[in-house]
């Protein structure tokens, strides 16, 4: 006889697992619901947004939470209603979050996966369904570890529809966005990608969209703040419209554009570098095509209460958007980060064409500024110092001169005057030559303009 005690051991420890994962579920479910409600509850910090309704209804292995958010009016650009037509009632957003339980919903650790459906109203969904059939149009699916943070998935599927007051057709081939976060949201990484779209016009001109794509990796600068700190990079491989009227028609390739905002001894720069390969038009043809351009020397306690405070209005300003919001805060908070000297340069931006290389940079600066100073343009330039260089070969100024003109008495007059006036300024010091190239120095100091250090023409 087999006297073994591993069935009975087998046993009790299957029995505890059927006991201990109900109880595990239970106890996954009840963290889920605090932080859902910590989530709802933190709309109260936001003057624009009001939580209409919220019924979270908890099970063992599943949890259901309908939500209705309603955004101020101020939010959004006012448009006159129709003659007749009621006054827009303010927009709300409708979803339902299924929750299912940790510690291993869809069969993964983690405390809770959320699939959350958008409820549209009638006529919304009948537009949707016009374009997506029965598809739905945005898939949202949250995915929270067990021991914080997690990961935002949204995606929209590929369709191809037509658009009835057009009969353009438009094939979409879908967006996915991943977004992924830490326990207290200080630390954000986001990816995106697209893989474009083709338009198909009635009038016979086409449109291709190649893939777009985002990624970025942000720190918040404080915690609970509006800033973040990190790099992102954004890139669409081409954007091209042909068309049978040729000045409508463009070729733009390799876009990317890049921006890294950081912090060193208090200070906040942020810097932006936007590139492309070739931009090609029914004129001309344009390569190397560069804009780099930076704010840099913030104050970051400063810019931090800055941004907060437009981001997060008093609720007596409750309506407006931020845009609106800014006035006040900058009022209180600008003059500090002037403090500091703040930096706005361009520090590059440059084109290519078989006439060469056209390149211009530039910087700008506030010197001593008070709150009286920011009221004022007339005040403010004064305390204003900057300085320009450019550089452009005057055969390509020729041709962008000449633009659509194609009357050859025409341009041989315009060529000639243009010369002339090119030939007046190098007299007066106002452009330097130097194998075809044009360029000039401008500096602004103390409210007034020089160029290559001769007053600019028309100055008193």
């Amino acid at each position: 006889m087999n006297n073994s005690p591993r069935p009975l051991v087998l046993a009790t420890i299957f029995g505890c697992l059927i006991v201990a994962y109900p109880a595990a579920a239970w106890y996954t479910g009840m963290r889920v619901e605090a932080t859902m409600n910590a989530w709802s509850a933190q709309t109260d910090q936001y003057p624009n947004l009001k939580v209409i309704k919220h019924d979270f209804k908890r099970g063992l292995f599943s949890s259901t939470e309908d939500t209705v958010i309603e955004f101020s009016p101020g939010l959004f650009p006012k448009l006159p209603p129709a003659a007749g037509a009621p006054d827009p009632q303010p927009l709300q957003l409708h979803f339902i979050n299924h929750i299912s339980h940790g510690p291993f919903p869809g069969l993964r650790f983690g405390s809770a996966t959320i699939d959350t459906e958008l409820v549209l109203d009638g006529t919304t969904k009948a537009a949707a369904e016009k374009i997506f059939g029965q598809q739905v149009p945005l898939q949202i699916r949250t995915k929270l570890n067990y021991l914080g943070g997690g990961s935002v998935l949204l995606s929209s599927p590929a369709v191809t529809t037509t658009i009835d007051q057009t009969q353009d057709k438009i094939e979409w081939k879908g967006v996915k966005l991943d977004v992924g976060f830490s326990g207290d949201y200080k630390d954000v990484t986001m990816k995106l990608d697209a893989p474009g779209l083709n338009a198909h016009m009635q009038d016979g001109s086409n449109l291709v969209m190649g893939t777009i794509s985002v990624s970025g990796t942000m720190q918040q600068a404080a915690p609970n703040s509006f800033l973040y700190l990190g790099k992102t990079t954004a890139s669409l491989d081409q954007l091209k419209m042909s068309s049978a009227a040729p000045t409508k028609s463009f070729d733009l390739q390799k876009l990317t554009i890049e921006s890294d905002v950081s912090s060193k001894a208090d200070l906040v720069d942020m810097v932006a570098k936007v590139d492309a390969q070739k931009l090609i038009t029914s004129k001309m043809e344009f390569s190397d095509i560069h804009y780099d351009y930076g704010i840099r020397h913030l104050h970051e306690p400063t810019l931090i209460k800055l941004v907060d405070a437009i981001y997060h209005p008093p609720k007596d300003q409750a309506g407006a958007n931020p845009v609106q919001n800014l006035a006040g805060p900058w009022k209180e908070f600008g003059p500090l980060l002037l403090q500091n000297k703040p930096e706005f340069s361009i520090d590059r931006i440059s084109v290519t064409t078989p006439e060469g290389e056209a390149k211009l940079s530039a910087t700008a600066t506030i010197g001593d500024a008070g709150i009286d100073d920011l009221q004022s343009f007339a005040l403010l330039m004064p305390k204003l110092l900057a300085s320009a260089s450019v550089s452009v070969p005057e055969p390509m100024m020729t041709k962008l001169m000449m633009g659509s003109v194609t009357d050859p008495n025409m341009q041989a007059k315009m060529q000639q005057g243009f010369k002339q006036q090119i030939a007046a300024f190098e007299q007066q010091g106002y452009i330097v030559r130097k194998d075809q190239i044009l360029s000039a120095s401008l500096d602004w100091k103390q409210g007034q303009m020089t160029i290559n250090g001769k007053p600019m023409p028309g100055a008193h």
